[in-house]
C-alpha cells in the first residue's frame, strides 16, 4: 500500500511581479529543488582550486604561500606616506604601511566598528596614488561590506575608474552606486566610444570635402539593413531553441518554459542551458529591435522623405545606401572608414563579450567572491592587488576564487 503526501502552496506576488498572468501558473504540480545556481557556484571554485594545484593562478606560487605560510615575505618599510584621509588612528596607519609593503598576503584582524572600511579605502588610494594604472580586486562575500567601501571610495574621489558587479535586479545592492554597475558602465562606454568615433569621421569628411548629410542617410540606411538581417536571425535562432526545448520537455504538463527542473530522460544542464539561450536571445532580440526603431527616427529627421524606403528588402536598403553615396576617391575610402564604423557600432558593448575589455580599463573591481567569476573574460584579467573584506565569511574554495586573479593579497578579518 502506497502513500501519497497531499500539501497546498499560496503564492503572493510583490508590486514587481504585478504584470505576471496568474492563469498561466499551474493549480497542481510537483515541488523539486533548484541547485542550478549552486552548481555553477561550485563550477567555479573547482576552476578556482585547479587553477592553484596546477600553478595556473597569476601568481604560481599561490600554492606554495598557501601551504607553507612561512613562504609569505614580511612586509617591507616603504617611503613615508602622506595619509590621505584625515584623522587616521596609529593601528590604521601601522596597517596600511603594511599593506602597502606587503609583496604576498598580508592579514588584517580587528573588531567590528574598528574602521575596516577606512582603512581599505585608504590602502586603495595609497595604491592609486602610487601607480595609477595598477587594478585591484575588491570582494566580499556580503554586498553591504563591498558597498561600504565603494561609496567611501567614490565620496574621496570621482576620478577612480570604479566597476561594481552584480544584477542590476539584485536588492541588496546599494542603489547610490547602481550608475557603477557593469551592464551601466557598458553603456556608457559604448556611448563614449561610438561619439569619439563619430568624431573622427566627421573631421576626416570636413577635411576632404565630403557632405557628411548624405554619408549619415547612406550609414543609417546600411545600418538598419544589418539591423533588419539580425533580427530576422534572432528570431529564426529562437525559434529553433524553443522547438528544441518543446522536444525535450514533451507534453508534460507539470513543465513550463523557464522552469528549471527537468523531465526524467533529460539533463538538466541541457534544458537549463536551451533555457538560458533563449532568454538570451530574446534580451537580444528587444536590443535590436529598439536600435532598429531608433535608427528609423534618425532617418525621418534627416529626411521624411525615406519613410517609403524604410519599408523595403535589405537588399534594396542596401541599394539606395549606395546612392546616396558620392563616387569619388575621397568618398571611397571614406564609405570604407563608414562601413567599418556601421559594423562596428551594431557589434560594439552590446554582447558580454566586451565585458573584459572593460574590466580591463578600470582600476577598481567590486563583486562577491564568487559573483566575479560571473564576468566573460575576467580570467584573462590579471590584478595587481586582492583585498578580501571579511575574509572569515567565506569559505576558503570562495575565497580561491578572486585570489587566483592577482599577484598579492590582504585578507581583512573580523575578530
Amino acid at each position: 500500500m502506497s502513500t501519497k503526501l497531499l500539501a497546498s502552496l499560496t503564492l503572493y506576488l510583490r508590486d514587481r511581479y504585478a504584470d505576471v498572468d496568474c492563469d498561466n501558473i499551474p493549480s497542481n504540480g510537483e515541488l523539486v529543488l533548484d541547485i542550478s545556481l549552486a552548481k555553477i557556484a561550485l563550477d567555479r571554485q573547482h576552476a578556482a582550486l585547479d587553477a592553484v594545484r596546477y600553478d595556473r593562478a597569476v601568481r604560481p606560487e599561490l600554492r606554495s604561500l598557501i601551504t607553507q605560510t612561512e613562504n609569505n615575505r614580511h612586509p617591507e618599510a616603504g617611503v613615508p606616506i602622506e595619509f590621505i584621509q584625515p584623522n587616521l588612528d596609529q593601528p590604521k596607519q601601522d596597517a596600511v604601511r603594511a599593506a602597502l609593503g606587503a609583496e604576498d598576503f598580508l592579514l588584517v584582524e580587528g573588531p567590528p566598528g574598528t574602521g575596516k572600511t577606512t582603512f581599505i579605502t585608504e590602502v586603495i588610494l595609497q595604491v592609486l596614488k602610487a601607480s595609477p594604472e595598477a587594478r585591484i580586486l575588491l570582494t566580499s562575500q556580503t554586498h553591504v561590506a563591498l558597498d561600504n567601501a565603494v561609496e567611501r571610495l567614490q565620496k574621496i574621489t570621482d576620478d577612480t575608474r570604479v566597476v561594481r558587479i552584480g544584477r542590476l535586479e539584485d536588492e541588496r545592492i546599494a542603489k547610490s552606486i547602481a550608475g557603477l554597475l557593469l551592464e551601466n558602465q557598458m553603456d556608457d562606454w559604448r556611448t563614449d566610444v561610438l561619439n569619439r568615433s563619430r568624431k573622427f569621421l566627421d573631421d576626416w569628411a570636413n577635411a576632404h570635402g565630403i557632405s557628411r548629410h548624405y554619408f549619415e542617410i547612406a550609414s543609417a540606411l546600411r545600418r538598419v539593413s544589418l539591423a533588419s538581417q539580425a533580427i530576422a536571425d534572432r528570431q529564426l535562432a529562437v525559434h529553433e531553441r524553443q522547438a528544441q526545448l518543446k522536444e525535450l520537455i514533451g507534453t508534460n504538463p507539470l513543465l513550463k518554459d523557464g522552469e528549471q527542473h527537468s523531465p526524467p530522460g533529460v539533463s538538466s544542464d541541457e534544458l537549463a542551458q536551451i533555457q538560458e539561450d533563449i532568454a538570451r536571445l530574446k534580451t537580444d532580440l528587444s536590443a535590436l529591435r529598439k536600435e532598429d526603431k531608433k535608427l528609423k527616427d534618425q532617418l525621418g529627421t534627416l529626411d521624411p522623405m525615406l519613410s517609403e524606403i524604410l519599408e523595403l528588402p535589405e537588399g534594396e536598403l542596401e541599394a539606395w545606401a549606395e546612392s546616396f553615396s558620392p563616387q569619388t576617391p575621397e568618398s571611397a575610402v571614406f564609405k570604407r572608414l563608414l562601413d567599418t564604423f556601421t559594423e562596428w557600432e551594431s557589434r560594439f558593448g552590446k554582447s558580454s563579450d566586451f565585458q573584459g575589455a572593460l574590466l580591463a580599463t578600470c582600476q577598481v573591481v567590486a563583486g562577491t567572491c564568487v559573483g566575479i567569476a560571473s564576468i566573460k573574460g575576467i580570467q584573462d584579467v590579471e590584478f595587481d592587488l586582492c583585498i578580501v573584506d571579511e575574509a572569515s565569511k567565506a569559505t576558503p574554495t570562495e575565497t580561491l576564487v578572486p585570489l587566483v586573479r592577482s599577484r598579492r593579497w590582504i585578507l581583512v578579518l573580523l575578530r
